[in-house]
């Protein structure tokens, strides 16, 4: 199992463009109608969240 701890250095980083590109996700999608920057953002989270496990598992 792995802990906060145990992550590799730097990837806290990831974790907070996941975290912003989330909240600007909801936030787009709920209050505007620019479909695009909504998909762009979710894109982003999304390749930062696979980045961040391709990281954390390869680091073995």
């Amino acid at each position: 199992m792995y802990h906060l701890t145990s992550l590799p250095h730097g990837s806290e980083f990831l974790l907070l463009i996941s975290a912003i590109s989330a909240s600007i996700t909801w936030w787009t999608s709920n209050f505007t109608k620019k479909i695009h920057i909504t998909k762009f953002f979710a894109w982003l989270g999304v390749s930062s969240m696979v980045s961040l496990l391709i990281w954390i598992l390869g680091d073995n």
